[in-house]
């Protein structure tokens, strides 16, 4: 007896659900001791194998309710330079013209998001309906993937004594929790985002196939559709490099038993898997980023991956809470030690080492825990991002391995608490139906934030009103209305906050110029040069027409506050304190020029205050 306990301990599977899944195996496998109960069974299990067909329609369904007002939402923000400014897109053929992608949008590194675009701008040309039929299309579809391989998962020979008969339901209850969660809205909603779906769908495709693949008595069909899923999603995103690692750590946890068998078995189709790690190199060397990479002065990977502590533990605590969510944290601030985020690191490093520990003891919670920080790990480790340190879209993937952690947890915690199957089974749906109206409601909410391009900037600062970006973009879309005062208003907003933002300036000139404000535009010419002199470190050049500019316009002039940080910020590591001291004694001179030189000196100027138009 002692003999055959250690053995099925070595096999791989956990301690204690082994002697429980003999004992539910036999308790499972014992045929009814009467015909009326063999019919009452068999009737049993065909309700169940009929209730579970209407599985995929639910998903569907609650995915087209939560999205239903989003298919009228405009291009925004990042669509514009992807979709209605890339010609690229306006023909199918040649198809050498769609892969031909432009140097400044999102798809410049990712053809098969270009092809999509076509295929859309084929259908509906600029009218967005079909780009968000074709995002919630591919959403809807991967929460078929997740359904898909969770159920197969909790059927696996590891977990279905456990698992199997709630199998179906407790896939059911990810995949709908999974497929309505407001923080998934990103991803579906901002059209360009598909590339998180696309990467997500082939990923999510890639695994499924090798999962049949391992249980087919021809198995190399699935596998070549396994590397065609792969490689596709290479052309989707970055993150998809992360898949062979996945792909594998399952393979050893629910199929294989060890790296060593899963590499042996399944050879063939591994190296198809790495052979997509080369497209991803090409794409790059031909596209390269000025927005990532290691060679930032101001954002090293340490100051990232320090940063990234915090980044992760919001992204925790949005899985749980997903309020308030933000479209863009630009702005999101750099940790300067280690000390300013030691509670998200310790955090973060214990879910790492618990993960760790728990792949070692092939517990499938650790493959969990992989998924989540894998599929991370290009976006919020080491590898600056110096435009976006943090994005909720990046969630779209790890989010399922949360939702499946909790659902697993809170079905173990009722089997424990409540001992009557009825009342267990009545807990488990109500909760799960109340979730889902909760998630649906919010995620409608969210999505009339999207209903038009100043809503959803509007809404951006609201919750960041220091965001330059925003601010300088709506002064545009205010702009392009006619909207002049307005115009002015976040375009001044916008130079005040980051006064380097050169387009904003050049902005703020023109739009004072149209409203006759001669003398303001005039003024912030000045003031831009000198504010560029100043960050570049000539701050006897700068002071000129910085002084310049206040004589202009002789009133306090708030946007000229901030030499001294320029200095700071240009200032070379490990220099001499010269840039500091010198900036600090320009913006004296420049503060001493701007005093106010009388009652009704000037013309006003426009407007510095922020906040929501």
């Amino acid at each position: 007896m002692k003999k055959r306990k250690n053995k099925a301990t070595r096999s791989g599977r956990t301690g204690p659900i082994v002697p429980a899944a003999r004992e539910i195996s036999r308790r499972d496998s014992m045929p009814p001791s009467s015909p009326a109960e063999s019919a009452a069974h068999l009737a049993a299990r065909s309700r169940a194998s009929r209730a579970e067909l209407l599985i995929p329609l639910a998903i569907a369904a609650l995915a087209l309710l939560a999205y239903s007002n989003s298919f009228s939402g405009p291009f925004i923000i990042d669509d514009r330079t992807s979709i209605p400014e890339n010609p690229h897109i306006r023909s199918l053929w040649p198809i050498s013209t769609v892969l031909t992608l432009p140097t400044n949008a999102v798809v410049k590194r990712r053809p098969v998001v270009g092809v999509s675009l076509a295929i859309n701008y084929a259908v509906s040309g600029p009218d967005v309906w079909s780009y968000h039929a074709f995002n919630v299309l591919v959403h809807v579809l991967n929460a078929f993937l997740v359904y898909g391989i969770c159920r197969r998962t909790l059927r696996s020979e590891a977990l279905r004594a456990r698992y199997g008969r709630a199998a179906p339901w407790l896939s059911a209850a990810v995949a709908l929790l999974w497929v309505v969660h407001p923080l998934q809205t990103e991803a579906v909603t901002y059209i360009i985002q598909r590339t998180e779906l696309l990467m997500a769908f082939f990923l999510l495709s890639t695994l499924y196939c090798v999962i049949r693949g391992a249980g087919a008595s021809r198995p190399w069909p699935w596998y070549a559709a396994a590397v065609g899923c792969s490689a596709l999603g290479m052309g989707s995103k970055e993150v998809m490099a992360m898949a062979p690692l996945v792909v594998l750590l399952y393979d050893r946890t629910f199929l294989a038993g060890s790296f060593r068998e899963a590499l042996r078995r399944r050879a063939a189709p591994y190296v198809g898997l790495a052979a997509g790690w080369p497209i991803i190199a090409f794409l790059i060397a031909i596209r390269p980023s000025e927005v990532v990479g290691f060679s930032f002065k101001h954002l090293t990977p340490w100051d990232y991956a320090r940063t990234q502590f915090g980044v992760i533990v919001h992204y925790l605590e949005l899985a749980v809470w997903p309020h308030p969510l933000v479209i863009d944290y630009g702005g999101w601030p750099v940790a300067e030690s280690l000390a300013a985020v030691l509670p998200e690191a310790a955090v973060v490093l214990t879910l790492v080492g618990a993960s760790a520990w728990a792949l070692v003891r092939r517990s499938p919670a650790g493959l969990l825990g992989a998924w989540f920080f894998l599929i991370l790990a290009p976006t919020s480790s080491v590898l600056p991002i110096r435009t976006e340190i943090a994005a909720e879209r990046r969630m779209y993937l790890p989010l399922a391995a949360v939702i499946v952690l909790v659902v697993i947890g809170v079905h173990e915690g009722l089997r424990r608490v409540v001992q009557r199957d009825a009342l267990r089974r009545a807990v488990s749906a109500s909760t799960v139906v109340a979730l889902l109206a909760t998630f649906c409601a919010a995620t409608r909410s969210r999505n009339e934030d999207y209903r038009t391009e100043v809503s959803i900037l509007s809404d951006l600062l609201a919750k960041r009103p220091a965001h330059p970006w925003a601010h300088y973009n709506l002064g545009f879309l205010f702009e392009e209305a006619g909207q002049l005062a307005e115009a002015i208003r976040h375009y001044a907003e916008a130079v005040r906050v980051n006064p380097g933002l050169a387009r904003a300036h050049r902005r703020l000139e023109m739009a004072l110029m149209k409203q006759g404000q001669l003398q303001p535009a005039a003024a912030d010419v000045q003031t831009h040069r000198g504010q560029a002199l100043v960050a570049w470190g000539d701050f006897d050049k700068g002071i000129a027409p910085l002084s310049l500019s206040v004589r202009i316009l002789p009133r306090p002039r708030p946007d000229l506050d901030g030499a001294g940080s320029l200095a700071r910020e240009s200032r070379p590591a490990g220099g001499s304190d010269h840039a500091l001291r010198r900036g600090g004694e320009a913006e004296s001179e420049i503060c001493r020029d701007a005093q106010p030189a009388g009652d009704g000196a000037s013309p006003p100027g426009p407007a510095r205050s922020g906040g929501r138009p």
